[in-house]
């Protein structure tokens, strides 16, 4: 890999209403998470590498994803933002009866990506830096990492209480983000699209995956979009943003925390995976868009 390539390049996946059926009961529609997108694509301007599509699927968001990571030079810095249905995907024992855990996954138009295959993508350069921004029911950790890779909360680094999900009750609610789980899935996922279980050996890129809500929280949104997404982009309306990364999720928590009714049902929850001597450094670099 030469030095030759962009600082910054970005990828918006907006799906308002994917026609996978979840228990063969549509998905209904989440016109807030339509607006996100183009408010994104708006904020983040001539790096947005693709054009939200409404009914982006597993390979189109791969193919996205591959062609902006393949335009950065060393040390640069993608943007991902997700806004949509996310889900809690049941692991169950061999014999597919009991429930042994979660894997969180945003839904796409052919059904809900596991974090396997986020975790292919961010392989493909170990060299650069990944900001993940999910703003979907259940989304902590939705497009983090593998088993392997050196995970850490990052509140405490942010000044914020570290958020503690309890999946329980994973039904979604009106105006939320959430699609049902499906009972009885196996964990025997599709090679291609790998749970969060399996094992890698191949470095990732460093990340820092900013969620909307625990593990077993519902996100919320209005027409005019989600109130995650609002929260993170009024400090970006204007000229470009020159805070620290950590300011801007500090300053987005404060404004959640003071907006009903997310308040009482949603806890902005941020992870960073890589060394953890650099997450100090990744928080204090300049947001650098907007």
């Amino acid at each position: 890999m030469t030095g030759t390539g962009a600082a910054l390049a970005a990828v918006v996946i907006a799906v308002p209403q994917p026609r996978w059926s979840n228990d063969r009961q549509a998905l209904p529609g989440l016109p807030g998470a339509e607006r996100d997108g183009q408010n994104w694509r708006r904020v983040l301007g001539g790096v947005v590498s693709n054009a939200p599509e409404p009914h982006a699927n597993h390979a189109t968001v791969e193919r996205d994803l591959t062609a902006a990571i393949r335009s950065l030079r060393p040390c640069g810095r993608l943007v991902v933002t997700f806004a949509g249905h996310g889900i809690a995907y049941p692991l169950t024992d061999a014999r597919g009866e009991a429930t042994i855990g979660y894997d969180q996954a945003v839904v796409v138009d052919d059904g809900p990506i596991l974090n396997g295959l986020f975790g292919q993508m961010w392989r493909l350069r170990p060299d650069i830096e990944v900001l993940a921004i999910i703003d979907a029911c259940h989304s902590a950790d939705a497009i983090v990492r593998l088993a392997t890779d050196r995970t850490r909360p990052a509140e405490n680094d942010l000044g914020l209480p570290l958020s503690d999900p309890c999946p329980g009750t994973l039904s979604p609610a009106a105006g939320s983000r959430s699609a049902r789980p499906r009972a009885q899935m196996t964990n025997a996922a599709p090679a291609r699209f790998p749970t969060s279980t399996q094992r890698w050996e191949i470095p990732a890129a460093k990340l820092l995956h900013v969620a909307s809500s625990a593990a077993d929280q519902r996100a919320r949104e209005t027409p005019d979009g989600g109130y995650f997404t609002t929260a993170l982009l009024a400090k970006l309306q204007y000229s470009a943003c020159r805070a620290s990364i950590r300011t801007w999720l500090t300053e987005t928590a404060q404004r959640l925390a003071q907006t009903e009714p997310v308040a009482q049902t949603q806890t902005m929850n941020v992870t960073y995976v890589g060394p953890g001597t650099d997450v100090l450094t990744f928080l204090d670099s300049a947001v650098g868009f907007g």
